[in-house]
This record gives structure tokens, sequence and C-alpha cells, in this order.
């Protein structure tokens, strides 16, 4: 019996001992963190433990998207559109196409022209795809007639001029290829009034083929073509102009027979 109770004092003595030691060591052992590995702790006798240090993490960048620009886009010039030019109507027979009318006397007007009645001239312009003869045809103002003696045939696109005398062809610079023609009176009619009067042109038939007015004659037109000064002529722009209105004439100067 002594034995047993003997050995039991020994062993609790020894187990005493045992935990003390193991106790201690237990709570002496401190954390220890080398690189991002945990220790085994060495030191707990303050009974706080020391918190465990997280590796800060490093933040990659989120990339940015880089945006495409749009092309700016480019516009089309839009087309404008050519104007088609307006038609002149030009006449489908022989017309009066230039009427010298108020002959010039002077340096006032662009020098000596001759003389009133005698050196009045009439163009007559052929824009038919024929030549045309006007022997027998006649040349009328708002009294009277003068007959075309014979004369060669007016070509195709040709003009020619008709006046009573031939003095006229000195005062000015005709063109080759017009036909002149002389009527071989005093005057054209009872001669051309300054300030109105009417030209007429009738085929060998008495049919009157064309007809311009001016001043206050409105026989042909209404209203007539304007007056013009002395040493000016009324004429058609361009040639063969034919809406039967005073519009087709124009204030010419200097004047331009045969052409």
């Amino acid at each position: 019996m002594k034995k047993i109770t003997l050995f039991l004092a020994f062993f609790v003595f020894f187990a005493t001992a045992f935990w003390i030691r193991t106790t201690k060591s237990f709570f002496n052992d401190t954390e220890k963190i080398t690189g991002n590995v945990l220790s085994v702790a060495t030191n707990w006798v303050s009974g706080t433990p020391t918190p465990t240090t997280q590796p800060t993490p490093i933040s990659t960048p989120t990339p940015q998207l880089t945006l495409t620009p749009s092309p700016t886009p480019i516009s089309t010039p839009e087309l404008t559109p050519t104007p088609t030019p307006t038609s002149v109507p030009i006449a489908n027979r022989l017309v009066i196409n230039e009427v010298y009318y108020d002959v010039c006397g002077g340096a006032d007007c662009g020098g000596n022209k001759g003389d009133e009645g005698k050196n009045e001239w009439i163009e007559i312009y052929n824009p038919t795809s024929n030549s045309v003869n006007i022997s027998g045809w006649k040349i009328c103002d708002n009294t009277s007639c003068e007959i075309i003696p014979s004369s060669p045939a007016i070509p195709v696109g040709g003009f020619a001029i008709v006046t009573p005398q031939a003095t006229t062809w000195d005062y000015w610079l005709i063109p080759a290829g017009v036909i002149k023609i002389t009527l071989g009176t005093s005057n054209i009619g009872n001669g051309l009034h300054n300030d109105d009067d009417r030209v007429i042109l009738k085929d060998n038939l008495g049919n009157i083929v064309d007809q311009m007015s001016y001043g206050n004659d409105k026989t042909a037109f209404d209203p007539a073509c304007p007056d013009v000064a002395e040493g000016h002529s009324l004429e058609r722009e361009p040639a063969g102009k034919d809406t039967d209105t005073a519009a087709d004439f124009v204030d010419r100067y200097p004047p331009t027979p045969g052409s």
C-alpha cells in the first residue's frame, strides 16, 4: 500500500512538472513571419496575439481603351446644273435687219456720212437656207414704195444694202460679198423721217415679207422701236432675230452696214 501511495506521489510530481514546462513554452512562443511564410509564435506572454501582416496587393492598372476617332465625312459638292441657253428665234424669211434713217452731217455725230434722203440705207439679211433674188421687190415707207432694180441674189446668211444713190458707198466700208443695191432715186419713198416712220419689204407679188417701225409709228410694233440719235441706226441683235416686237432691235453706234 505504501508503495502504491509513493508511486502516485511521484507520478503527480512529475506530471505537474511536465505540465508547467510545457505550458510555459507554449505561452512564450512569438509569431514570426519570414517573407510570406508564417513561423511558430514565440511570445504569448502578454496574452495579445500579434496580428498577421497581410501583403499589400499590387493593383494591376486597367488598360484604357484607345478610341479610334471616326473619320470626318467628306461632303460631296453638289453639282450646279449648267443652264440650257435659251435659243433666239431667227426668221425663216428675209428680214429688214438694220435701218440708217438719220444721216450724220458733221463731226458732232461721227463725221459726214452724206445727205438726208440720198444716203440713207436699209440692210436686208437672208437667214434662210437658200439664196434669194429680190429683183422687182419693193421697199416702202409710210407713203410710197420704190422698186428694187435687177441685182444679184442675196446668198445664204448674206446681206444686201439698199440705198437711193451710189455715193453712199463712199462713206462706208462695206464688207466684200455684200450685195449693193442702188435705187437710182433721190430718196427711199418720200425719204425716211428722222423722228418716226416705217420700212416695209414686199415681194414681187406685193406680199409683206417684213416690216419695222420707229418713233411714234406703230405700224409694225406697238410700242414701236425707240427713235435713235443722229448718226445711229436701229439693228436686229443678233442678226435675223424675230419675235415681231421692238425688242428685236437695238440702238447701234456706229452703224454696221453689211455685218
